[in-house]
């Protein structure tokens, strides 16, 4: 097992097309878990594990970008 203890998962839906703008406001993440919402091609459902802080200011770009129900949780094991 990591140590992960800063370590947050976040989840939240988005156009495809906002996807390049919003992974650049994710640059410590891990690669990102992308699915297509339920009959809705151009809607995005995006998981991710960030390694450093979430600050708000992140999250209001990430909504300004696009994000939407945007659910930020800690993570608190993993395996490698």
């Amino acid at each position: 097992m990591l140590s992960v203890r800063d370590s947050k998962l976040v989840m939240f839906q988005a156009a495809r097309s906002a996807l390049p703008e919003l992974l650049k406001l994710l640059p410590d993440a891990d690669a990102p878990t992308v699915l297509s919402l339920d009959g809705e091609h151009s809607q995005v459902s995006l998981q991710a594990v960030c390694r450093t802080a979430l600050t708000w200011q992140r999250l209001e770009d990430m909504k300004r970008a696009g994000a939407r129900g945007v659910l930020v949780l800690p993570v608190e094991r993993m395996l490698a």
